[in-house]
């Protein structure tokens, strides 16, 4: 995410992150809801809280799975769809659906925020390690 945060500006990950984390916690709020409502989960599950910190993780993970290239963007995906199905669909648990709510919104908001203005050119890691040596043998 760090490397995403480079990209995309502390501004735009703020955007992102906090996307992930407020829409998913609500969509997983109206969801639990609904299945308590309708009889489909037990009224205890009204006790149950989530912070949904991890949400602001997956977010910046979809976000940064975005700006990856070629190759690296389909295993950024299929991982993430590892990570956030394979719990789903074991567990089945209504975090892991928060998850996957988070992931969807943190898509849909990098995908947004890229539309309004592009990512910023930041040099690599080893790019900045030659520029310092570089630097270093001028004085």
């Amino acid at each position: 995410m760090a490397w995403a945060e480079r990209k995309y500006g502390s501004p735009r990950m703020i955007v992102i992150t906090l996307s992930g984390h407020i829409l998913a916690s609500l969509t997983t709020i109206f969801l639990e809801l609904w299945a308590i409502n309708s009889g489909r989960a037990p009224s205890s599950l009204a006790m149950a809280t989530d912070v949904g910190v991890s949400y602001i993780m997956v977010a910046g993970c979809a976000a940064a799975i975005l700006l990856m290239k070629k190759w690296l963007h389909y295993i950024g995906l299929v991982a993430i769809g590892l990570f956030i199905l394979l719990p789903l669909f074991i567990d089945h648990s209504i975090w892991d659906t928060g998850h996957l709510f988070a992931t969807i919104f943190g898509f849909i908001s990098a995908r947004l925020l890229l539309k309004l203005s592009p990512v910023r050119t930041v040099s690599s890691p080893y790019e900045l390690l030659l520029k310092c040596r570089s630097e270093l043998s001028n004085k």
